[in-house]
């Protein structure tokens, strides 16, 4: 019978199945959102349309980097390492103003 992973787990097998890889982009799951939720790094819910997203960067030797934040809904998880890195760097980049603004519609949300 085979375990469920967490998600660094996931992320660990998918930079060990991708070694050319360095960033990935997937949907957040809840003990990670609720984490995030905990420690300050998301104050603002997505509203209709958006979704938490974690970007995971490696360093190539085991190490990993996370970030959370919101994208729209239809962003595709399946991105080459490029789209990937830049995701990855709108993710880093978010901050209150940025994401009360997105969620008000006071400011148009960027596409991953």
């Amino acid at each position: 019978m085979s375990r469920v992973l967490s998600p660094a787990e996931a992320d660990r097998r998918f930079f060990r199945r991708l070694a050319h890889r360095r960033h990935r982009i997937r949907i957040a799951g809840r003990c990670e959102i609720e984490t995030a939720r905990q420690k300050g790094a998301l104050t603002v819910t997505p509203p209709e349309g958006f979704r938490i997203f974690v970007g995971t960067r490696s360093d190539g030797r085991g190490r990993l980097w996370f970030v959370v934040g919101i994208m729209r809904s239809d962003c595709d998880t399946d991105m080459g390492e490029a789209d990937a890195r830049g995701a990855f760097g709108l993710l880093s980049r978010q901050d209150d103003t940025k994401l009360t603004a997105w969620v008000s519609g006071k400011r148009e949300a960027p596409h991953a």
